[in-house]
């Protein structure tokens, strides 16, 4: 089955490296946060909810040197153990440029 691409808007990544202090666990990997450009309202929320993903430590370093927040073409594709469709590379990204506030 070919991988699926969308567009969507990554608003950041963040590496991470701790130990858990409950399990005394090393814990290190990075979170990106995605969000849909397409509008979505419900009775209970206007605009779309981030979702966040989880990638290897050294994932983190597909990111540097791009300015983010930023569209970019997500390639996904189904992982069969869960039966989702999961992010798995990033291409193609253009900054989104915000307007300094005045």
């Amino acid at each position: 089955m070919a991988p699926d691409t969308l567009t969507l808007i990554v608003l950041s990544a963040t590496q991470y490296d701790f130990e858990d202090p409950s399990s005394h666990r090393k814990m290190n990997g990075t979170s990106v946060l995605l969000v849909s450009p397409e509008a979505s309202t419900t009775d209970s929320r206007i605009g779309n909810k981030p979702t966040k993903v989880t990638f290897p430590h050294d994932y983190f370093d597909r990111f540097r040197g791009t300015k983010l927040p930023a569209f970019a073409d997500v390639t996904f594709k189904l992982d069969i153990g869960t039966m989702q469709s999961v992010p798995t590379d990033f291409n193609n990204f253009r900054p989104i440029s915000v307007p300094a506030v005045k």
